[in-house]
C-alpha cells in the first residue's frame, strides 16, 4: 500500500489534473456523449419504423375482419402477437425518449 503524505497528494493533483488535461477530459466525454447520442438515434429511427410496420399490419388485419374477410378467432393468435411486439417497441421507444432528452 502506497501511503501519500497531503504535500506529496496536492502536488500530484497539481500535475494532473491541469486545465489542459481537464479540458481534454471534458472533451473526450462530449464526443462519447455524441456517439451514444447517435446510435441512440439510429436505434429510434428503426424503431420507429418498426412500429409503422406493425401499426399497418394490426390495420389490415382488422380491416381484414370488419370487412368480414376472415373470422376474428381465425386471426387473434396473430393480433395478439403483434400487439405485444407492439407494446414492446412502444415501451423500448419511451425508454430511448428518456435517454435522447437528458443530452
Amino acid at each position: 500500500m502506497i501511503i501519500l503524505s497531503p504535500f506529496s497528494l496536492d502536488t500530484k493533483c497539481k500535475q494532473y489534473l491541469t486545465r489542459e488535461n481537464l479540458t481534454e477530459l471534458v472533451r473526450l466525454v462530449n464526443e462519447e456523449m455524441d456517439a451514444a447520442s447517435s446510435s441512440y438515434k439510429g436505434e429510434m429511427d428503426t424503431i420507429m419504423s418498426e412500429i409503422g410496420g406493425v401499426e399497418q399490419r394490426l390495420g389490415n388485419l382488422y380491416n381484414a375482419i370488419e370487412n368480414g374477410n376472415i373470422e376474428f378467432h381465425l386471426l387473434k393468435p396473430r393480433l395478439q402477437e403483434l400487439k405485444t411486439q407492439h407494446d414492446l417497441l412502444l415501451a423500448r421507444k419511451a425508454e430511448l425518449d428518456m435517454v435522447l432528452s437528458q443530452r
